[in-house]
């Protein structure tokens, strides 16, 4: 139906040891020579990233997912990553140890940004090229060296579909001292904005529902007490959303004809589930595992970003939250819905649909697109997180119609990955500036 992105896309050698879908897990080695040289044109001997954490998961996930892929896409430079939150980021590395100032890991240093002072600046230095991520302030102690001794700060900015983002792509921003110049990288979805950070994988290959059964079985803590539903018939969703009112999604999963399978992620979502089914006389229930009519809601265990991005893959649908898990579900190329995080006035709305006009590109002037904005504005239209939301979404055309809506969305992940690259346009955009060759 598409043709393979083998022919246009080429991805970074990775270690794939820890994934349980090894025998499964494509992953391209074939790095070409043409492709890297374009890379290591923009080479600076470091890299810093900064990372003010905020929204708990939301900015490490983001900042964790860039300092990893620019590690792959620039082998050679050594990247360096400020957080000022080692115990949140422990939550989704769990290999850090948040005691530490100073840290190795997946060949990337970890500095603990609440110990950097003017002791620590002497030993470590300043980089070439500095990233602040989402606008976070970097401290004096930091800067005052950096508007001299470095060349580039870029702020790279929270992904938008709003059409003001490509106004303020790649403009610059002016310092009040120094030889250092800064620039803002706005994420988005098209070709005049920064584009999304790509996955480091190509797309699984399942040749049949029976073996797509068998991978998504390796993610689920004891799969054998939801065995009932767990066959090739079902419906797999995988939902991690801010609290709210999940009691019309599981009455639309109870008005289906086939088994359902919902998997849990996150606190949040565990606990929006357990209140909603509070209300509800469930057939069986577990620490994990609760069955009722033709649903089973599992609550999942933490796995790594880059098992989380493959598992998304494997999914009938998906509801994702924030920022990074949309740019996943996107690329997954299954249909999903997507959880805005609440912001004042509710101006997540705007938010929402502003993606939706980015969306009508791929489903088109049809009945999908119109069912689509309705359940998404509708979804997103409560003013703060709460157990007992009164929103009015309707999940049922959406259930109904997966496989027309998969179509569409998988014509927009084929577009992102070859138009929308993140780290190869930042790479053009550094190597198109004359203070590269100063």
């Amino acid at each position: 139906m598409y043709p393979p992105l083998d022919d246009h896309y080429s991805y970074p050698q990775l270690d794939d040891h820890r994934s349980p879908l090894n025998d499964w897990w494509v992953t391209r080695t074939d790095f070409t020579n043409e492709t890297q040289e374009v890379q290591v044109q923009v080479q600076f001997p470091m890299i810093d990233i900064f990372c003010h954490i905020i929204d708990n998961f939301g900015d490490i996930g983001v900042v964790y997912r860039f300092a990893r892929t620019m590690k792959a896409f620039f082998p050679k430079t050594k990247i360096r990553v400020f957080v000022d939150d080692l115990n949140t980021f422990k939550s989704i590395c769990t290999a850090i140890d948040q005691h530490q100032t100073i840290q190795e890991h997946e060949d990337i240093t970890w500095i603990d940004l609440t110990k950097l002072d003017d002791e620590l600046m002497k030993c470590i230095g300043t980089s070439e090229l500095v990233f602040e991520t989402f606008a976070c302030e970097i401290p004096a102690v930091y800067m005052k060296r950096a508007y001299y001794q470095s060349r580039l700060l870029i702020n790279l900015e929270h992904l938008s579909a709003e059409e003001w983002v490509e106004g303020y792509h790649e403009k610059e921003s002016l310092l009040p001292e120094g030889t250092l110049k800064k620039y803002y990288f706005m994420p988005g979805f098209n070709e005049n904005t920064g584009g999304i950070i790509p996955n480091l994988f190509s797309p699984l290959a399942v040749s049949c529902a029976k073996e797509r059964l068998e991978m998504i079985k390796k993610y689920i803590p004891e799969p054998e007490k939801a065995v009932a539903l767990l066959n090739d018939n079902s419906i797999f969703g995988s939902v991690f959303t801010y609290t709210r009112n999940l009691e019309r999604l599981l009455e639309d999963c109870f008005a289906l004809s086939k088994p359902v399978v919902l998997l849990s992620f996150g606190d949040k979502t565990t606990n929006s589930f357990r209140n909603a089914l509070k209300k509800l006389p469930s057939t069986t229930s577990d620490a994990q595992v609760t069955t009722i009519h033709n649903c089973s809601i599992i609550e999942m265990q933490f796995i790594p970003q880059q098992e989380y991005d493959l598992l998304l893959q494997l999914m009938d649908f998906n509801i994702v939250r924030g920022e990074d898990s949309l740019t996943r579900a996107v690329l997954a190329g299954k249909p999903f819905i997507w959880n805005a995080y609440i912001q004042d006035n509710c101006y997540q709305i705007v938010k929402v649909e502003a993606f939706c006009s980015i969306m009508k590109k791929w489903l088109g002037d049809s009945i999908e697109f119109d069912e689509y904005q309705k359940l998404m504005v509708a979804f997103n239209s409560a003013p703060d997180e709460s157990f007992e939301q009164k929103t009015n979404e309707s999940f049922l055309f959406f259930l109904k119609n997966l496989k027309k809506i998969e179509h569409s969305i998988t014509e927009m992940s084929y577009f992102m990955t070859r138009n929308c690259n993140l780290i190869q346009k930042m790479a053009t955009f550094i190597n198109d500036y004359p203070y590269n060759n100063e």
